[in-house]
């Protein structure tokens, strides 16, 4: 519970000390004035070339101003200064996501999520449940199954079929390189028997039947995902919010994105004008 708490304040101090210097003024680079933000008390890992700890950190605007004993930096505090005492917490630079599709990600969080799903009963349950709760959705999306859930036997339509068979439904596996659909999403799609491989992608078939099993691989994803309907714009503004969020739960406060174009630029741009965009973003 201790190891628990003292996680959760260190994300919390995380986020505090970015949102805290993008609200008092993102793009200030200015060396003096007010320090905006103290940080005491805590274990704080400097990331220099020793490795060195020290006790406490002042942040200005949306920089980190100095870090050192929690007697030099409470030098600095003002009237104006927040304070906070971290209580022995461990504080560390944010994380940087080196690569990411940052958008593609969020949208995933409204969808069922089995990566740490170990069994084929746990899949189902959460299959299940998700459809239960979007009786609306069209689909049935979801990420993150791998083989190891399926004792071996790798998915198949059939189970999808029993949890889900008025809906189609296509789940993409963990590394994105396969993914999963049931009956329904292969008679939209027409893919059967007779159909067959696309160039660089793998239609998995029943090895005695020579039906679909429900698994399609790489440039065979493409056959069912071409049919699944897109996110409008109100949905991907959504999701970017969601995205950021659940960066900031993780301690990431600068990401590389794969974006898929010019449409997801927007997107950022319109958030920085709003003050939404609480992350700092290269596009690539």
């Amino acid at each position: 519970m201790a190891t628990r708490l003292a996680t959760y304040v260190v994300v919390g101090i995380v986020a505090v000390t970015l949102i805290a210097g993008l609200m008092v003024g993102a793009q200030r680079d200015d060396v003096d004035g007010p320090v905006d933000l103290i940080v005491f008390n805590a274990t704080v890992y400097t990331a220099d070339a020793s490795g060195s700890v020290e006790e406490a950190v002042a942040i200005r605007g949306n920089q980190i101003l100095r870090v050192g004993s929690n007697r030099d930096i409470n030098r600095l505090r003002r009237p104006q200064t927040e304070v906070i005492d971290a209580r022995g917490a461990a504080i560390l630079p944010g994380f940087n996501d080196a690569y990411v599709q940052f958008l593609r990600g969020g949208v995933g969080l409204d969808q069922i999520d089995l990566l740490d799903a170990a069994s084929l009963d746990e899949v189902s349950m959460r299959i299940r449940t998700w459809a239960g709760a979007n009786p609306d959705r069209p689909w049935v999306l979801g990420r993150g199954w791998t083989n190891g859930a399926f004792a071996g036997s790798g998915p198949t339509r059939q189970m999808l079929d029993a949890i889900v068979p008025d809906r189609p439904v296509q789940i993409v596996s963990a590394d994105g390189r396969s993914s999963w659909v049931n009956s329904k999403a292969l008679v939209l799609a027409r893919v059967t028997k007779r159909t067959p491989d696309p160039a660089g992608g793998l239609i998995v078939k029943d090895a005695r039947s020579g039906e679909p099993t429900g698994v399609l691989t790489d440039e065979a994803k493409a056959l069912v995902g071409t049919l699944v309907p897109q996110p409008d714009g109100e949905q991907k503004r959504r999701a970017l919010h969601a995205a950021i969020a659940e960066a900031h739960r993780h301690g990431i406060t600068s990401i590389h994105d794969a974006t898929d174009g010019a449409d997801e630029a927007r997107l950022y741009e319109e958030a920085e004008r709003s003050g939404d965009l609480q992350l700092r973003v290269y596009l690539s």
